[in-house]
C-alpha cells in the first residue's frame, strides 16, 4: 500500500517556515475555515465526538469550537445531530407502546 506522500517523494512540510508562501496562506486560510482537520502528533486541531450508543462519531476542529465566527454553525450541527437522534427515540417510544 503506499499513500500520497510516497507518490510525491517528500514529506509534506508542517512548519510555516518550511512552506512556501502561498501555500502557508492557503493552508492557513483552510483551517481557520474550520474545515481542515490535522491528525499529525502533535498538530492535531480537532477533536473528536464519539457516541456508538446514538451512533454518532464527527470531528470537531478548534476553530469550529473557538472562533466567534463558527460557533453558530458548529452549535446548528450539533443541536441537528441531536435532534435527529431524539427523534428516533421517540419513534421507537411510540412502537413500542
Amino acid at each position: 500500500m503506499s499513500n500520497l506522500y510516497h507518490i510525491l517523494h517528500k514529506l509534506p512540510a508542517i512548519e510555516h517556515e518550511d512552506m512556501m508562501v502561498e501555500y502557508e496562506n492557503l493552508a492557513q486560510s483552510l483551517v481557520q475555515s474550520g474545515k481542515l482537520r490535522v491528525d499529525a502528533e502533535p498538530k492535531i486541531n480537532f477533536v473528536r465526538l464519539s457516541e456508538p450508543s446514538l451512533n454518532v462519531n464527527i470531528a470537531i476542529s478548534n476553530e469550529e469550537l473557538n472562533d466567534p465566527k463558527l460557533q453558530h454553525h458548529t452549535k446548528a450541527m450539533l443541536i441537528n445531530i441531536y435532534k435527529k437522534i431524539i427523534e428516533k427515540i421517540k419513534s421507537f417510544i411510540k412502537l413500542i407502546r
